[in-house]
């Protein structure tokens, strides 16, 4: 019956607080999306596509967070509304309630490491694959009366644009540190060729000027010419992929990283709980700023962790943030109850 109790307890205030977090990490990264929209054409079937990639991404960052501050809520409104301090009364041990949320937290630790060693490097190849094929087949977006659209590097203006995808009155610029050009011409057309494109200029003039001299030239045809700038990918598998991280820095951060994160939730319980058990009658409740130290504190010194120290450091700092939550679930918790 109690374990029942817990758990309805802490689901409640999970949902609570997740389904906020993650709406508000969806629509961050719908914006962050519309970048890539800069290069190439995207539908909305497609932004759902990516966002579907991003998605492994956005649990992984949310859960971790979500569990840490339900587990402090759940505790804290329980002892406020004396329900803990009545069981405690009763002769059950605090370790009873903290084994409630243990398995929880293990739970959440292996759905973590699941979804960020197994699922992750699949979506992020998934949607470079995707990305270098859209790249590769992209479609030059010139739109009329736009200033600012680019062909390679050549600033582009039309004035206009037939029923046969025709441009008029085509103006071309391009800067380097040396010397501009100028190209004008009466119609423009978009060549696509997969992974070469090219802008055809029909009848007009062009102008190459320094600070010295400039040159004129008059044509009736000319053709711009812009590869595809889509990278070589290569699909790897699970094993491929992390095995690569021994000798590539970045995935060897990535991996420390994820596998500290996917053990945030065991490392913090008792931390919190240390923090969110208290008699409301004697102790003041500092539930926003204990859970935001705990959660900042642990992703910062990680995140040193990643990127300065090995397997050792790694170990010693978990085992240590451990043994902090033990220190002070004795001082606050256990000497009272």
């Amino acid at each position: 019956m109690l374990k029942g109790y817990f758990s309805k307890s802490f689901t409640n205030s999970f949902l609570t607080i997740y389904i906020p977090l993650f709406a508000i990490a969806s629509l961050i990264l719908f914006i962050s999306m519309a970048s890539i929209t800069s290069y190439i054409e995207v539908n909305l079937a497609e932004m759902l596509l990516i966002f579907s990639y991003s998605l492994p991404e956005i649990l992984f960052y949310t859960l971790p967070v979500a569990f840490v501050i339900a587990s402090a809520v759940t505790l804290n409104r329980l002892s406020h509304d004396y329900e803990l301090i009545v069981l405690f009364s009763a002769g059950i041990s605090p370790f009873f309630v903290i084994r409630r949320l243990l398995f929880i937290a293990v739970a959440m630790t292996l759905l973590l490491l699941a979804v960020s060693l197994l699922l992750i490097p699949q979506t992020k190849q998934m949607y470079s694959a995707f990305k270098n094929h859209k790249v590769a087949n992209a479609k030059l977006n010139i739109k009329p009366s736009e200033l600012g659209q680019k062909f390679g590097n050549f600033f582009v203006y039309v004035a206009s644009e037939d029923k046969n995808g025709i441009f008029e009155d085509v103006v071309v610029f391009k800067k380097d540190k040396t010397q501009e050009q100028i190209f004008l011409a009466d119609n423009g057309v978009v060549n696509d060729r997969g992974e070469d494109m090219s802008f055809r200029l029909i009848n007009g003039e062009g102008y190459t000027y320094d600070e010295q001299s400039i040159q004129k030239i008059v044509y009736r045809d000319m053709v711009l010419h812009q590869a595809s700038i889509a990278e070589d990918f290569e699909f790897q598998n699970i094993s491929e992929y992390w095995l690569e991280g021994l000798s590539n820095r970045d995935k060897k951060e990535d991996f420390k990283r994820y596998i500290f994160i996917s053990l945030m939730p065991l490392a913090t319980l008792l931390l919190v709980s240390a923090f969110s058990i208290i008699h409301p009658r004697y102790q003041k409740s500092r539930l926003f700023l204990t859970s935001l130290l705990t959660i900042v504190g642990y992703l910062v010194l990680f995140d040193a962790v990643a990127k300065q120290g090995g397997i050792a450091a790694a170990a010693v700092a978990f085992i240590a943030v451990i043994a902090l939550g033990l220190y002070f679930f004795k001082r606050n918790v256990l000497r009272h109850y």
